[in-house]
C-alpha cells in the first residue's frame, strides 16, 4: 500500500485530533457522468464515499485501509483513457451548467435566501442543520449520525479557472470547520469532472474529489504536489491551471463532514482572482419598529391562569393549565425589542418560568405564534433571556422549533413582516405541576414593570348621597349611630366617575366620644380584576381597616390612610389577608387593574353585639368630605338624606330631623355583595342613646318661662290692688 495512503488512513483513525475539514464529495452529491472514473474491479458499492470521508472510528479506518489496498492491487491498465468516455454513474448528482461563454461574476452577490443554495448533499437523518441568519449561514452537525452539512451556490455559470488564485471561506465557530468546494470542468467540455477541495490545513494545496473511488486513482496529467493531505491528485491553483488551461469552475460551496461535529457561521465565500467573485450570507435587515407597551397585564386568554400577585412579586405555581401574565402593546415589531431582562427571585421544580413574546408572523393579525425563551431550570437573579435560545410555538420541526431553537435575532429574522401582539411577558408552561417561581421585575425597551406594579392613580370623585347594603345606621343630627347586631351595619357612598384605589388619598374618619367594643371601620369596595390567590380572577372585594388591639375603643379622628388594611378575598395568613394586613399602598398594589365600586365608607361588622357601639360624625378623603352632624334647625316634617358632602367643586348639604331616620335608603348592591335590605323606621318608644350626645334625654332643660312671669305679674297686680284698697280705708277713718 502506498505510504501516502497509509498515512491518510492513520490520520483518519485519530478521529480529528487535528482540525477537521470537509471530506470529498459523495457520489450522491454530483449526479453527472464524470470524465474521470476508474473504479477498482472489486469495489462492491461505487456509490460509497472514498475512505477519506469517514474519519471517526478505528473500525472505519481499518475498512478504509483494506479498500485502499484492494485498489492498489488492481493494475492501472488504461492511464491514457482518463478523460475518455466513462460508464455513467447514476448517483453523480452535481447539476451540469449550460454550455455558455465564460462569464464575469458580480464582485459581490448577497445570498439572502436558502433557495439560492443546493443543500441536497447534506445529511437526511436530522444530524445536520443549515439556517440563514442575520449574521450569516449557520451550519451545525450533531454529535451522532451521518453528520454532513454541505451547500453549493447555484446559478453562477461556468467561470474560467485560470483567473483563480485562492478560495476564502470566512468562518466563525468550532475548530472543526467546513472546507471550501469548487466544482471544476478540467477539459473544457462543460461537464464537471470533480471538485477541488480547499482546506486551510493543507497549506494552499487543493485536492481533487472524484466520486466512485476516483479520488484515489492517480491521474497522469493532474498535479501531484507533495504535502497537503497526501492525495493522489493535488496541487496549488497555479499548478491545476498549468495542468488544465481550459479548466472552468462553477457553483462554489462548502462541506462540513460527514462524520464531523461542528457548529458555526459562514459569513462569506470568495473565489479570489483577477476579479474576485464574492458571496455574502445573511438575511436582509429588518427595520426595527419601537415597542410601545400599555399598562394592562393579564392572562393570555380565558383558558390560562394568571399568577398570584403578592407583595413580593408574581407568584407562579405550576398546574395543568398555562400560568402566564402578558402585557399588551400598541405598536412595534420583534426587531424593536432590546435590553430584555427579567428578575427571578426564586425557582423550584423541574420547569422554569420563561419570557415569552406573542407576534403575528405575517403582519396584521395573521400567523399568530408565541416566541419562548429557554431559560435553564433553577435560574434566578437578573436574567437576560437573550443569552439562551428561543423557539416558536407554531414551528413543529426544523429551525425555530423546540428541537432546533435559535438565537433571538435569528428566530425573528425568519418573519421580517412580524407585528407584536405582546411585550416581553412571563409564563410557566402547561403541566408544570411541582414547579414554582417568583418574578419581581420585567424590563425591556418596551418599558419596565415592577411587581407589585406601580399604577397611575385615577382621581376619585364621589357621587352625592349615601346608602346601605345591609342595615343602615341610625341617622341623627349628631352623627351616624352604629350599634352591633346580627347583620352588618354600613353606609356606602358611590363614585361618580371611573377611578381606582390608587387615586384615593387622605383617608380619615371621626368617631364621637363614648364608643365601645368592636369599632366602626372604614371600607372601600373595588373590582380587583386580579387573581388574589383564592380561585382565579375576581371582580368584587371589600378592603377594610383593621383594629389594633391596643387601640380600644376606636374614637376620635382616625388616620385610615396610615392604618393597616385587609380583604377577605386573600387567604387569612397571606399578605393582605386578615391575619397579615398590609398598608393601603401595598394592599392595592396587589390589584393594579382595579376599579372603584365605592368611596371610603363606614361599616360595623356583622355578628356584633349591643356593646359594639360608635357614632361617626364625618368621613374625609380625596374623594370628598361628608359631615354627618347637622346644624341646629327647626324640625321639619319631611326628613332628607343626611350628610354634608364636599368634593371637588360641589357641596351638598342635607338636614335630618333629630329623632328621625330614613324609612328606606337603598342602592343596588354590586356584583358579589349581599343584596340591600330596607331599614325599618324607629317606633315612638325608641329613645336616642344618652351616651351619644353626653346629655340626659329626660332632663327638664327647655321648660317654658312665660307662666312664671304671668303668675308673678298677677301677684304684683293683686298686691297693688290690696295696697290701694287699704289706703282708701285708712283715709276714711
Amino acid at each position: 500500500m502506498p505510504a501516502a495512503v497509509a498515512a491518510l488512513a492513520i490520520v483518519a483513525s485519530l478521529s480529528f485530533s487535528a482540525p477537521a475539514y470537509a471530506d470529498e464529495v459523495e457520489p450522491a452529491d454530483l449526479g453527472q457522468t464524470p470524465a474521470v472514473v476508474v473504479p477498482a474491479p472489486d469495489e462492491t458499492d461505487p456509490t460509497d464515499l472514498d475512505p477519506a470521508e469517514s474519519e471517526t472510528t478505528e473500525a472505519e479506518s481499518t475498512e478504509t485501509e483494506a479498500q485502499t489496498e484492494s485498489e492498489e492491487e488492481t493494475p492501472d491498465t488504461a492511464p491514457a483513457a482518463r478523460f475518455a468516455a466513462a460508464p455513467p454513474v447514476p448517483t453523480f448528482s452535481l447539476s451540469t451548467e449550460p454550455a455558455v461563454e465564460p462569464l464575469t461574476c458580480a464582485p459581490t452577490t448577497a445570498i439572502t435566501s436558502l433557495s439560492a443554495l443546493d443543500l441536497s448533499s447534506s445529511s437526511t437523518d436530522g444530524s445536520s442543520t443549515t439556517v440563514l441568519e442575520t449574521g450569516g449561514l449557520h451550519v451545525k452537525t450533531a454529535d451522532t449520525g451521518h453528520r454532513k452539512a454541505a451547500g453549493y451556490i447555484v446559478g453562477t455559470g461556468w467561470q474560467p479557472l485560470d483567473s483563480v488564485t485562492d478560495f476564502v471561506l470566512t468562518w466563525t465557530g468550532t475548530t472543526a470547520q467546513p472546507g471550501g468546494q469548487l466544482p471544476v470542468d478540467l477539459d473544457g467540455d462543460d461537464v464537471a469532472d470533480g471538485i477541488l477541495v480547499i482546506e486551510p490545513v493543507n497549506g494552499g494545496i487543493q485536492w481533487l474529489s472524484v466520486p466512485g473511488g476516483g479520488t484515489w486513482v492517480s491521474i497522469p496529467g493532474a498535479p501531484h504536489a507533495a504535502g497537503g493531505g497526501a492525495y493522489p491528485n493535488q496541487g496549488t491553483f497555479a499548478q491545476w491551471i498549468a495542468a488544465y488551461p481550459d479548466a472552468q469552475w462553477t457553483t462554489p460551496g462548502y462541506s462540513l463532514g460527514s462524520g464531523v461535529t461542528g457548529d458555526g457561521v459562514i459569513s462569506a465565500i470568495t473565489v479570489v482572482g483577477s476579479s474576485n467573485c464574492s458571496y455574502t450570507f445573511g438575511l436582509p435587515p429588518v427595520a426595527a419598529v419601537a415597542c410601545v407597551a400599555t399598562p394592562l397585564w393579564g392572562a393570555s386568554d380565558v383558558n390560562d391562569v394568571p399568577p398570584v400577585v403578592t407583595a413580593s412579586g408574581l407568584s407562579f405555581v405550576g398546574q395543568a393549565k398555562a400560568v402566564n401574565y402578558y402585557q399588551r402593546v400598541s405598536q412595534g415589531n420583534a426587531q424593536g425589542i432590546s435590553d430584555l431582562r427579567v428578575t427571578i427571585d426564586g425557582a423550584t421544580g423541574p420547569y422554569s418560568v420563561q419570557v415569552k413574546v406573542e407576534i403575528y408572523r405575517d403582519g396584521g393579525t395573521s400567523g399568530y405564534t408565541t416566541l419562548s425563551s429557554m431559560i435553564p431550570t433553577g435560574t434566578t437573579g437578573v436574567v437576560n433571556p437573550m443569552d439562551w435560545p428561543w423557539y416558536s410555538s407554531r414551528t413543529t420541526s426544523g429551525p425555530g422549533s423546540i428541537t432546533q431553537p435559535l438565537a433571538w435575532a435569528d428566530l425573528i429574522a425568519l418573519w421580517p413582516s412580524n407585528v407584536l401582539a405582546s411585550a416581553p411577558s412571563v409564563a410557566m408552561q402547561t403541566n408544570g405541576t411541582g414547579s414554582t417561581a417568583l418574578v419581581s421585575k420585567v424590563s425591556s425597551s418596551c418599558g419596565t414593570t415592577t411587581f407589585p406594579q406601580t399604577v397611575a392613580p385615577v382621581q376619585c370623585v364621589a357621587a352625592a348621597g349615601w346608602a346601605t347594603e345591609d342595615v343602615a345606621p341610625q341617622v341623627t343630627a349628631n352623627g351616624l349611630v352604629f350599634r352591633g347586631q346580627l347583620a352588618s351595619v354600613n353606609y356606602y357612598q358611590r363614585p361618580a366617575t371611573v377611578s381606582n384605589a390608587q387615586g384615593i388619598t387622605g383617608m380619615s374618619y371621626t368617631i364621637a366620644p363614648g364608643a365601645s367594643g368592636y369599632g366602626v371601620h372604614l371600607k372601600v369596595e373595588v373590582d380587583p380584576n386580579a387573581n388574589l390567590g383564592t380561585g382565579g380572577v375576581i371582580h368584587y372585594a371589600t378592603l377594610s381597616t383593621i383594629q389594633v388591639p391596643s387601640v380600644t375603643p376606636l374614637q376620635g379622628t382616625i388616620n385610615a390612610q396610615s392604618s393597616l388594611w385587609y380583604t377577605t378575598k386573600i387567604a387569612y395568613s397571606s399578605p393582605g389577608g386578615m391575619g397579615n394586613p398590609l398598608p393601603w399602598a401595598k394592599l392595592i398594589a396587589l390589584m393594579p387593574n382595579n376599579t372603584l365600586l365605592s368611596t371610603p365608607s363606614v361599616h360595623l361588622q356583622s355578628g356584633a353585639s349591643e356593646a359594639d357601639f360608635g357614632v361617626v360624625t364625618s368621613v374625609t378623603s380625596s374623594c370628598g368630605t361628608t359631615s354627618f352632624v347637622t346644624p341646629v334647625a327647626p324640625p321639619t316634617s319631611t326628613p332628607t338624606d343626611p350628610g354634608t358632602t364636599t368634593g371637588g367643586t360641589t357641596t351638598t348639604t342635607t338636614t335630618a330631623a333629630t329623632t328621625t331616620t330614613p324609612t328606606s335608603t337603598l342602592t343596588p348592591a354590586p356584583t358579589g355583595s349581599p343584596s340591600a335590605t330596607p331599614t325599618p323606621a324607629p317606633t315612638a318608644e325608641e329613645e336616642l342613646p344618652t351616651e351619644a350626645f353626653e346629655s340626659d334625654a329626660t332632663s327638664g332643660e327647655g321648660a317654658p318661662w312665660w307662666p312664671w312671669v304671668l303668675g308673678l305679674a298677677i301677684l304684683l297686680l293683686l298686691a297693688l290692688l290690696w295696697f290701694l284698697l287699704l289706703r282708701r280705708r285708712s283715709g276714711q277713718a
